[in-house]
């Protein structure tokens, strides 16, 4: 990731943050079975939730006026997976966590007024509840932002924890934050399915030896696929993968 000066010149719409590479798991990816996982981890951004609408009106009105431009949607996508502060240190490299503690009070109220649930969702949410899957959020947004956010829109009582950019020493594309969440959920990493848009996602999930699905309904589309176990249209093609695995306990065990 380059900084300084340079990154105040328009986005040349190839520069994008390092995704973690040296995570990369070898090709061709070793096949996996389905229906062996008694657990499911979400992504947030660009899985569960689509937050773009969010970010762009909160790069927009804490950037924009800082580097003398806009910040198209590609752009910001193309800056995501690092910390929040490693993301303001390409746009403002003298007072990053300056800039990342005024975005993230500013984007806690632009993230429920403009983040909404991917269609498909909140059916596939009830429908693994049913099968009684037991279910997390594993993200690199900050809790300050990921919890409201998932209250916001109904459904943080789906998940028993939620991993966070704030819960863990290193980030995706490590496998930490997977693997804190298989304990979390009291799995092995090997009973946990991985579902997240982002190669950073699949990363985590390969290094943890976790299974890894694409959602290329989110913000990567296919590049995440070349990196996944499976690659899914569609949230409800995650049951496609699993098998009924109980019963829902009904007294819930979400922390949230």
């Amino acid at each position: 990731m380059t900084t300084g000066k340079d990154e105040l010149a328009p986005w040349d719409g190839a520069a994008r943050s390092p995704h973690g590479e040296e995570y990369a798991p070898k090709e061709p990816i070793a096949p996996r079975e389905p229906g062996t996982f008694s657990a499911v981890a979400f992504d947030l951004d660009g899985t569960l939730v689509d937050t773009l609408p969010a970010m762009e009106a909160g790069f927009n009105e804490m950037l924009s006026p800082l580097v003398g431009r806009s910040i198209s949607r590609e752009e910001i996508v193309s800056r995501l997976g690092p910390s929040l502060v490693d993301i303001m240190r390409i746009y403002d490299p003298e007072t990053p966590e300056q800039r990342a503690a005024t975005y993230l009070e500013r984007s806690i109220q632009l993230h429920l007024d403009h983040a909404r649930l991917y269609p498909g969702i909140r059916e596939l949410l009830e429908e693994l509840r049913n099968r009684g899957y037991r279910m997390a959020v594993v993200t690199s947004k900050r809790r300050k932002t990921a919890i409201p956010t998932l209250e916001a829109l109904g459904i943080a009582d789906f998940f028993v924890t939620v991993v966070a950019e704030d819960d863990v020493t290193r980030m995706k594309p490590d496998p930490e934050p997977v693997e804190m969440t298989a304990a979390a959920l009291g799995v092995d990493p090997s009973d946990l399915l991985v579902v997240g848009d982002n190669p950073t996602d699949m990363y985590a999930a390969h290094a943890a030896g976790s299974a890894a699905a694409a959602a290329a309904w989110g913000y990567y589309g296919d590049e995440s696929g070349k990196y996944a176990h499976w690659v899914l249209r569609h949230p409800a093609d995650v049951l496609d993968y699993l098998e009924v695995v109980g019963t829902h306990d009904t007294n819930g065990n979400s922390p949230l």
